[in-house]
């Protein structure tokens, strides 16, 4: 969709364009989204519980502005709404990426099923992503990304793609 083609993005080259690429691809991203937003959930949630915390023992210690309440309650369930977010994106693209390798370990299934499958999961991850929101974490990615793509070249070996 875009004017300019990724280069040295997806690792996937030698399969042919069409249904089996464009599935490769998000078999590929469902990989390192779920790699990143796993390693994000420590600090996540470190920083959820802290400011929930925080937010609570102001409350208890009571002589508060009202105002001061209803901008805590808002701050609060906004970082909570951010992390189950990422809860959800962590745990929906393990259930793909499982379901990825379910396909990919089948090698004598029909075509039309084996396509079938290959839109539904490239439509649940792109589903997942598009509600879930989440700006994967550069750092982390910077961080992982060599670990990362040798393990998903092992993947790719492993299931012959």
């Amino acid at each position: 969709y875009g004017e300019e083609r990724s280069q040295n993005y997806y690792t996937n080259d030698n399969i042919k364009n069409g249904l089996p690429r464009f599935a490769v691809n998000c078999f590929e991203c469902c990989f390192f989204t779920y790699n990143i937003a796993k390693r994000m959930l420590w600090k996540e949630r470190r920083n959820s519980v802290a400011v929930i915390a925080i937010c609570l023992i102001a409350l208890v210690l009571g002589n508060v502005d009202t105002l001061l309440v209803i901008g805590n309650i808002s701050i609060v369930t906004t970082i909570i709404q951010s992390w189950v977010r990422l809860e959800v994106l962590s745990h929906r693209s393990k259930h793909i990426l499982d379901s990825f390798r379910e396909l990919y370990s089948i090698k004598e299934a029909k075509k039309n099923t084996r396509e079938s499958k290959m839109l539904l999961l490239t439509h649940e991850y792109e589903t997942l992503i598009s509600w879930a929101g989440v700006l994967l974490d550069e750092k982390i990615y910077e961080k992982n990304n060599k670990q990362l793509s040798e393990e998903w070249d092992k993947i790719k070996a492993e299931y012959g793609i």
